[in-house]
């Protein structure tokens, strides 16, 4: 007698030490932090093939474009905020929010809103979206 439902089988990466994270003893690739990122943030699947290194972007989801302002490098995780000039960078406002995670920022609640951005602290405030 069957009980309906589903299996689904996953191949997992390494895990994510988030202690180390924290020390900058073991930070992970890009890539690896970005599947983490984009499926906490969102709740959906990562697509890699719309990531683009170069300007932080991970993909778009039904809610947000997604962007992640980091480097496996400590040194750059303490130097490269969310900032104006960064922000600008993106463009004008689409329809959808983007969501910008980056260690730290240097724009107040006000000119996020004018921006259409929602800043997220990495690693760990990405629980509340």
């Amino acid at each position: 007698m069957g009980y309906g439902g589903s299996f689904s089988f996953f191949t997992l990466g390494e895990p994510l030490d988030d202690e180390a994270m924290l020390r900058g003893d073991s930070l992970p690739a890009y890539r690896d932090l970005a599947r983490y990122v984009f499926f906490t943030a969102t709740g959906e699947q990562f697509d890699d093939s719309q990531i683009d290194e170069q300007r932080f972007y991970l993909g778009e989801s039904r809610l947000y474009e997604v962007y992640m302002i980091y480097q496996p490098d400590p040194a750059f995780l303490r130097n490269v905020p969310l900032n104006l000039s960064w922000a600008q960078g993106l463009g004008p406002p689409g329809a959808k929010p983007r969501l910008v995670i980056a260690s730290h920022k240097y724009l107040d609640e006000h000119r996020l809103k004018a921006l259409n951005i929602e800043y997220c602290q990495l690693p760990f405030a990405i629980y509340r979206f």
